[in-house]
Formats: C-alpha cells, structure tokens, sequence
C-alpha cells in the first residue's frame, strides 16, 4: 500500500507534489499547534484553579476567624450585662 502511494506521489505534477507537501506540513503543524495548546491551556487553568481554591479556603479562613471574634465579644458582653446577671441570680 505504501509503494502504491508513493509511485502515485510520484506521477504527480511537480505543481501538485507541492500543494500536497503543502498540506501534509499544514496538517502537521496544525496538529502539533493544537497539542501544544492544549498541553499550555491544561497548565494555565490548573494553576488558576489551584489559586482560587486557596483565595476560597483563605476566604473561609477568615469568615471563620471573624465569627469567632464575634461570638467572643458577644459572650463577653453577656456576661457582663447587669441585667442578665440580675436575672440569672434571681432564679
């Protein structure tokens, strides 16, 4: 099969043995363009992904964080409170 090929390849015109190399580089380079792409785009996206991730987690981190501090400072004002403390001894 390929010894057909190449002696059709080699009956072409010189003008068409052209185009047809020109093609087949085309194709070629196209395909190696392509993977490339997809290998750099795969890379880029991972790492973005892999950033925001941690901007979430660090996010949550800090929602948390501040929850704490809140429920502390509220508890804190609680027990604090005169009034509470009043009705809390009265029972």
């Amino acid at each position: 099969m390929r010894k057909k090929i190449i002696e059709k390849f080699r009956d072409l015109k010189i003008g068409t043995k052209i185009i047809v190399c020109y093609i087949i580089i085309s194709v070629i380079s196209l395909f190696f363009s392509t993977f490339i792409y997809q290998k750099v785009n795969g890379k880029i996206m991972t790492q973005k992904v892999s950033e925001m991730a941690l901007q979430t987690l660090q996010t949550i981190d800090s929602n948390i964080n501040l929850l704490v501090y809140t429920v502390n400072n509220e508890s804190k004002m609680l027990i604090a409170n005169q009034n509470l403390q009043l009705t809390l001894r009265k029972r």
